[in-house]
């Protein structure tokens, strides 16, 4: 006589019994022998505990020593640029009207708060005559607008660091070096540049721009801020080139 319990098969929601996983309550002997123990693959350290070292420890192991050098004093905008007065010429302009309408298309990314604009205007004499080109021109051209485009980036960062909005016209582009790109363009033959006292001379093929004492042996860059004339910021930068 059958037990009942004999008839019991795999339960098709619960599935197979351990111990007779296959089909039909059946199982196998290698399922059920026991395998000899194996190491594991990784091995385990316990950590050793008669020296601990805590996070502090290391922390404060790795403290350095740090002492001011009561000698050092960082340079000034004034001792970092030192200007040959006879051959530069740095002026604070106030924007004329003339171009101050033209501001916000020039300056696209920057919405202008105040009516007092002031433009610092930066002329280097040069050797060659800029009315005439020629290679060697051409070369100090390049060299004298990468003189202004540095100092022009110097001046700039050191007016936005005491919160002020500053930016410059990059020479042989004709429009602002930080400033996103516009259509409007400023170059130094543009006729806006004799209401700052430089003069425009039209030769026919080509206008220049005229120093009143260097004549066409000029080159300027202008750089443009909302910063205030006697601001201390600019009281430095005039410092810098207080005797040219």
């Amino acid at each position: 006589m059958e037990h009942p319990h004999d008839e019991v098969r795999q339960n098709p929601l619960l599935g197979p019994k351990k111990d007779f996983p296959l089909p039909g309550d059946v199982t196998s002997d290698f399922i059920t022998m026991s395998l000899p123990p194996r190491e594991p693959a990784i091995k385990v350290y316990k950590p050793d505990t008669s020296n601990n070292i805590s996070i502090q420890d290391v922390l404060n192991a790795s403290e350095l020593s740090v002492q001011r050098d009561e000698e050092f004093r960082p340079e000034s905008f004034s001792e970092s640029h030192v200007f040959d007065k006879c051959e530069i010429e740095v002026k604070f302009d106030e924007c004329p009207k003339l171009l101050r309408k033209d501001l916000n298309r020039m300056f696209v990314d920057h919405v202008f708060t105040s009516d007092s604009v002031c433009v610092i205007n930066i002329a280097q004499k040069s050797i060659h005559d800029m009315v005439a080109w020629n290679r060697e021109m051409e070369t100090e051209r390049e060299a004298l607008n990468e003189s202004f485009i540095h100092t022009a980036k110097d001046v700039c960062e050191l007016i936005q660091k005491e919160g002020y909005w500053a930016d410059f016209i990059d020479p042989m582009s004709g429009r602002p070096y930080y400033g996103g790109y516009t259509n409007c363009s400023l170059f130094e033959t543009d006729e806006r540049y004799m209401k700052m006292g430089f003069k425009i001379e039209d030769l026919g093929c080509c206008k220049v721009i005229k120093h009143m004492k260097w004549g066409t042996h000029v080159f300027v860059g202008s750089i443009f801020t909302e910063a205030p004339t006697e601001s201390a910021v600019m009281k430095e930068i005039k410092s810098a080139i207080k005797e040219i």
